[in-house]
């Protein structure tokens, strides 16, 4: 099936750097759930204006948020240990 050794090497080492890639991405999706979930406790904490605020923040500034999300939940699961 393969011509050469380093072929299936190759193979191994896409095969390898996809589920490294999976762990990072899995990593990073719980690290931003947990960090909304701090905002989201931060945000409840000034009543409702607060929650609105959190939400409009999420629809119309998706990225800053959701980058200070994931550093918010890995800074707090640091913290935790």
């Amino acid at each position: 099936m393969f011509n050469e050794p380093m072929e299936s090497f190759g193979i191994i080492l896409v095969i390898a750097l996809v589920c490294l890639a999976l762990l990072l991405a899995l990593a990073i999706i719980a690290y931003g759930f947990a960090g909304a979930a701090l905002q989201f406790a931060w945000a409840y904490e000034f009543g409702f204006v607060g929650v609105v605020v959190f939400f409009a923040a999420w629809v119309f500034m998706f990225p800053v948020m959701a980058i200070w999300a994931v550093i918010w939940g890995w800074i707090a699961s640091r913290q935790d240990g």
